[in-house]
């Protein structure tokens, strides 16, 4: 019955973000995995449709670039709208929905392809 909540996109996303939040000692963030882009609108008519989705305090979408950062960003602009869910304009961005804050983050970054693992693969190249 978490309050916050953050989509992810597969496996690489989910375990990454759960130890992340595991390491930091964040216990109140529930993370749900979509199984892939595709299923985004699915995951979230799903989760719209339960009773303490106004009751919400964050919804949060982390989905990667792949070969198309702004495919990406429109993409889920053009879902979040289609649910009438608030959007926010753009990646990294907040929108209120009610009392719940909508945003979005597209990894490995803004105008950036790839995925998670590539934004983790140029971090550690830097130190």
């Amino acid at each position: 019955n978490s309050k916050k909540i953050i989509f992810v996109e597969g496996d690489d996303d989910f375990h990454f973000l759960c130890n992340l939040l595991e390491i930091q000692g964040i216990t109140d963030v529930f993370v749900e995995k979509i199984n892939g882009k595709s299923k985004l609108k699915q995951a979230l008519r799903a989760f719209k449709n339960i009773d303490s989705f106004d009751e919400k305090e964050s919804i949060f979408i982390i989905l990667d670039a792949d070969t198309s950062f702004s495919d990406t960003e429109r993409s889920i602009i053009a879902t979040l709208r289609e649910l009438q869910i608030s959007s926010p304009s753009s990646h990294n961005e907040i929108a209120m929905n009610g009392n719940t804050k909508i945003s979005f983050f597209i990894m490995p970054g803004k105008d950036k392809q790839g995925a998670i693992e590539d934004l983790i693969i140029e971090h550690a190249s830097t130190r």
